[in-house]
């Protein structure tokens, strides 16, 4: 289905190159739609705008934030042409068709950035599902929960999560609580079991791992519990060392050079099929269901 491009609702932050958009436009006489700051860029330069308010009847609301929400705006852009059911309802509730959006993705983090209100800033970080602004979402993930969570908790304990920031400077949170002092006594943790003078490994350890601080730090480690520790650099290393040495366990990193883990593995299995092997890897779950998928895949 082809059709003309006749209205377009245009919103961005960012104005750069708009204006030769703006002068295709009015060339080819579309409607525009647009609202707030867009709203004011286009009209200067000239072409006819259409206020999303006119669309809604209803103002722009909460700092601008509730403009565009609205069944005519969306009804207009989700519309089908060809169903007339569709086309039958748009027409019954006054939808016009918007044919062409324009938006851009809006900088929340300068907005944030340039809000004075800081009080307000730190309320809504402790919503649920709500962070400081979104782009905290894209660029470091999370689901704004954390805070909202650990506050609850420590309402339930008669106290609450106290914060104070400085934008560019960092946060601190803080707490207050009141503990009673419990008589009973813990059995010790499995880190101090091995910190104890009884405790201590005295075995054969084979350590593959590529990357030299993990190597020493995971060797001091078990050194301390007197475990003697052989380190591989790569999957053949830790297969010749197996030939030639038993060992009482083997630490295998599933992704080196020369030769993977999975590899090394599997020879290891022929050569000493009751050692234990421990893989140790930093893939998460996902990503090591698609290597093995993979490597099943081109193994056929």
């Amino acid at each position: 289905m082809n059709k003309r491009i006749q209205s377009a609702l245009i919103s961005v932050f960012y104005k750069d190159g708009l204006e030769t958009i703006i002068n295709l436009l009015k060339e080819q006489d579309v409607t525009i739609y647009s609202t707030g700051g867009t709203q004011d860029f286009i009209e200067k330069l000239g072409a006819k705008v259409i206020p999303v308010e006119a669309l809604t009847t209803y103002p722009s609301i909460l700092g601008g934030r509730v403009k565009t929400l609205h069944p005519s705006v969306f009804g207009g852009i989700l519309g089908k042409r060809e169903d007339a059911t569709h086309m039958q309802e748009m027409k019954e509730y006054n939808i016009p068709e918007i044919d062409l959006v324009i938006v851009d993705l809006y900088p929340f983090e300068e907005t944030v950035a340039s809000t004075t209100d800081e009080k307000e800033n730190i309320k809504k970080i402790f919503e649920s599902f709500n962070q400081a602004d979104s782009h905290t979402t894209r660029r470091f993930g999370g689901t704004g929960l954390g805070l909202s969570i650990a506050d609850k908790i420590l309402n339930l304990m008669n106290t609450q999560l106290t914060v104070e920031s400085e934008y560019g400077r960092g946060t601190t949170f803080w707490f207050e609580i009141a503990l009673q002092k419990s008589s009973h006594i813990l059995p010790p943790t499995i880190a101090e079991t091995f910190q104890s003078k009884d405790a201590r490994l005295k075995i054969d350890v084979l350590l593959a791992e590529d990357n030299k601080v993990n190597q020493i730090v995971a060797s001091r480690m078990l050194q301390k519990w007197e475990a003697h520790v052989t380190t591989a650099s790569n999957g053949q290393e830790a297969v010749d060392f197996a030939r030639a040495n038993n060992y009482d366990i083997i630490l295998m990193d599933l992704d080196m050079p020369v030769m993977d883990g999975y590899e090394a593995v599997k020879i290891i299995r022929d050569i000493s099929p009751e050692t234990p092997v421990i893989a140790l890897t930093a893939a998460s779950f996902d990503d090591m269901t698609n290597f093995l998928l993979l490597k099943a895949f081109c193994s056929r």
